[in-house]
């Protein structure tokens, strides 16, 4: 089994079972130093951790004496007055957990949705677009983006056929129904490129989103009057995919600054 550690904001590893004793001994791995190996969930201090605790028994926390009768028990090593742990050189402390070490904030929903809707990882290194990464959280959260423009776009076209079955389809409904299915399929494309770092393609359909979403707007506002039910879903779907766009474009800069 390889496991990693984190030393400031730098993550160092893989690293053999064997080669632990030694990363103690010369004091590059301390017992509030945040560890990590693929069965874990989340990073977690390496006194907290069994399995390590019972390859390298040093690290096991040392139980502090117990106070003379009648006095308050002083705090145990390693921890502030309020009893939480306190930082080493490893980078623990309050807050940490994946992308602590490399500064990276928590996962919002867009890459939660890519996790739970994207159905693999486009190509990409799951070691790579693991959460301890910055650049693999911008990534996902990219595609996740252009995955839930394309469930609004295939939600609120099939709506729209439904409200309007039995009506004869326009030469510029047919239009805008292959339009819109060109785009689905775009943005899975091109949700799929950004997990390998390639934004050009998603970039383009998302500003493409905001001008079909801005049109989407204007036409809900103007059809609101006479067929409500049809505005509203109008005006509903074209704003969120507008917000989700705007999002997605801060998330490719984002991805690009790192």
């Amino acid at each position: 089994m390889e496991w990693y550690y984190l030393d400031g904001e730098d993550r160092k590893g893989p690293f053999a079972e064997a080669d632990l004793g030694g990363l103690v001994e010369a004091g590059e791995v301390g017992p509030d130093t945040l560890v990590w190996n693929e069965d874990m969930d989340d990073w977690v201090a390496a006194k907290e951790s069994d399995t390590l605790v019972a390859l390298v028994p040093s690290l096991k926390p040392k139980k502090a004496p117990p106070p003379p009768p009648g006095k308050k028990a002083p705090p145990a090593p390693g921890t502030g007055a309020s009893g939480g742990t306190t930082a080493s050189g490893g980078g623990s402390g309050p807050g940490s957990g994946p992308g602590a070490g490399s500064g990276a904030a928590s996962m919002t929903f867009l890459g939660k949705a890519a996790q739970s809707m994207g159905g693999g990882w486009g190509g990409a290194s799951k070691e790579e677009l693991h959460p301890d990464s910055r650049k693999g959280i911008a990534r996902l959260e990219v595609y996740g983006a252009a995955l839930i423009i394309m469930l609004i776009i295939g939600i609120s076209q099939v709506i729209s056929l439904f409200l309007s079955f039995g009506a004869p389809v326009s030469a510029m409904t047919f239009v805008l129904i292959l339009l819109n299915i060109a785009l689905v399929f775009g943005l899975f494309y091109g949700g799929k490129q950004a997990l390998n770092g390639e934004y050009t393609l998603v970039r383009v359909l998302f500003i493409v989103v905001l001008i079909l979403s801005g049109l989407g707007v204007l036409g809900g506002l103007m059809v609101i009057g006479f067929a409500p039910l049809i505005g509203l879903i109008s005006l509903a779907s074209s704003g969120t995919s507008i917000w989700i766009a705007i999002l997605g474009l801060q998330k490719i800069g984002a991805a690009e600054r790192l």
